[in-house]
């Protein structure tokens, strides 16, 4: 019984492995400083109707970072999503896969929260996110 779980596992993982896509983008401040607006956006499982994603936002090295993991609902070509972020304020946006391998992700704020007014610059952006087999963790991009 234990090695027809196992070889379920494996099978199921094979047929379904998670995806991962990502947009990095830097922003010159002056010549000695630059900011890195940082999107991952990871598919964790997905149906014909919705799909459960995490997404994390950063600007990099600012200290604020979005991560949740929410569900995207189909509608027409798109998977739209709302989610309330982890300083309260009311988030919102879509996805739409241009290819396999590209997303258009569009993510923005209905309404902020008192403790999640300063996040402005989080939010009201639109990314092309680029297929790739890795999680990349934001702290790997900080040069120390």
């Amino acid at each position: 019984m234990k090695k027809y779980f196992i070889f379920l596992f494996l099978f199921s993982t094979f047929l379904y492995a998670n995806e991962n896509y990502i947009s990095l983008n830097y922003i010159s401040q002056s010549d000695n400083f630059e900011i890195i607006d940082y999107v991952q956006l990871c598919v964790d499982s997905r149906t014909e109707e919705s799909m459960k994603i995490t997404i994390s936002k950063s600007i990099i090295p600012l200290p604020h970072v979005i991560n949740n993991r929410i569900t995207a609902k189909k509608n027409n070509d798109r998977y739209e999503f709302d989610f309330i972020d982890n300083f309260g304020n009311h988030a919102f946006g879509y996805l739409v896969f241009i290819s396999p391998n590209m997303i258009d992700f569009y993510i923005d704020c209905s309404k902020f929260s008192d403790e999640g007014k300063n996040l402005g610059r989080l939010y009201g952006n639109k990314y092309l996110l680029v297929k790739t087999p890795y999680i990349i963790d934001p702290e790997d991009l900080v040069t120390k």
